[in-house]
């Protein structure tokens, strides 16, 4: 995004992170995994540095979940500011019925980045990481998850288009 950081950009008048914050169910801790502590500090939020520099979001989710101190994980992108608390609640009460990882898809195509992560599932991501192995998707070649479908839940598309370029970041809707 032109050297600028995602989270930082802003939509109907609000920094994504804090659109997205402001999604986040209230009974818990929100950390913000993060390349480099330096460019967020002065942000309100416990800040995990990955363990792994370079690797892409495996990095972050693994960090996090080393980091955190309950079992299992929300974890969501910053780029994805049109969110809601409706995805998250039903993500948890999947996760609460089937106590494992829980992943969404848009029909064929898997988000693996919105999703319940548990700390079961490090030594399997932790396992990725030495292979090489970087792609979230291809957790469910190593551990049991859960994958629910966005239309499933009745929610659309709009809520988790997430923004990479100049473009896409024009296109919000």
């Amino acid at each position: 995004m032109n050297g600028q950081k995602k989270a930082f950009l802003t939509y109907e008048g609000m920094p994504f992170y804090q659109r997205i914050a402001n999604q986040l169910p209230v009974d818990g801790t929100i950390y913000l995994s993060v390349e480099n502590k330096a460019n967020y500090e002065a942000l309100p939020y416990p800040l995990i540095e990955d363990l792994y520099e370079g690797i892409g979001p495996i990095s972050g989710i693994y960090s996090t979940l080393m980091t955190c101190q309950t079992k299992a994980l929300l974890t969501t992108p910053c780029d994805t500011p049109n969110v809601s608390r409706e995805l998250f609640h039903e993500l948890i009460a999947i996760w609460r019925m089937e106590q494992k990882p829980v992943l969404l898809s848009e029909g064929e195509r898997l988000n693996p980045l919105i999703g319940i992560y548990t700390k079961d599932c490090m030594k399997a991501l932790h396992s990725m990481i030495q292979k090489g192995d970087y792609k979230m998707s291809h957790l469910l070649d190593h551990y049991t998850c859960k994958v629910v479908s966005l239309s499933s839940l009745g929610l659309d598309q709009k809520q988790v288009f997430n923004v990479n370029t100049p473009d896409e970041y024009s296109m919000l809707p």
